[in-house]
């Protein structure tokens, strides 16, 4: 009865203890599992569904130079986190959300007669497109809703304050662009 006693009262001690011990082996784990913005390459897509793990994974098979590791999440990834799109390098979305959006993205050269424009500039490279017929990547982007036969047109589209698309911008390196450029391959 006194070893149970003694246990209950230090209850709380070993509680703490827990506590400490997981957020600091959550930390060890982070940091050796993460890599720096410099040598990552973060996809965000809005599309009905994604195989996020898979595409990793495919993208991640020829890495560009200096790049360490490609992260592929879905926007419901960033549901408690809400800055975590805004550090993203490359996004999926819909032709109109990338137009409602456009101020947050690069502009790019025009790669299919069909890349949307907003403000005189493309804003993203068609990926998917019933009306055109061309769709890449299927076997890893769902782009239609449940129920539905026919879906939105989406656009590979880069964030204007990426450190990987110096193509476009001037500064860093081109990972963001090499990884998008696969990606539009993918069958």
């Amino acid at each position: 009865m006194r070893a149970i006693k003694w246990f209950f009262a230090n209850f709380h001690r070993y509680l703490l203890w827990l506590l400490c011990s997981v957020i600091l082996w959550g930390f060890v784990f982070t940091l050796i599992t993460d890599a720096p913005k410099a040598r990552k390459v973060v996809i965000y897509a809005d599309t009905p569904s994604l195989m996020d793990a898979e595409l990793a994974d495919e993208l991640g098979k020829d890495l560009p130079e200096g790049i360490r590791l490609i992260k592929v999440h879905p926007f419901s990834y960033a549901a408690f986190d809400t800055g975590a799109p805004a550090e993203a390098d490359i996004y999926v979305l819909s032709r109109e959300q990338a137009e409602m959006n456009a101020e947050f993205l690069s502009a790019v050269p025009v790669k299919d007669p069909h890349d949307p424009e907003c403000e005189g500039r493309v804003i993203g490279w068609l990926i998917h497109s019933d009306p055109a017929g061309y769709s890449a990547a299927d076997s890893f982007f769902g782009y239609y809703a449940q129920g539905e036969t026919v879906s939105l047109d989406y656009v590979v589209c880069f964030n204007k304050n990426s450190v990987h698309i110096r193509s476009f911008t001037g500064t860093g390196d081109d990972a963001a662009v090499e990884i998008a450029e696969r990606l539009l391959l993918l069958p």
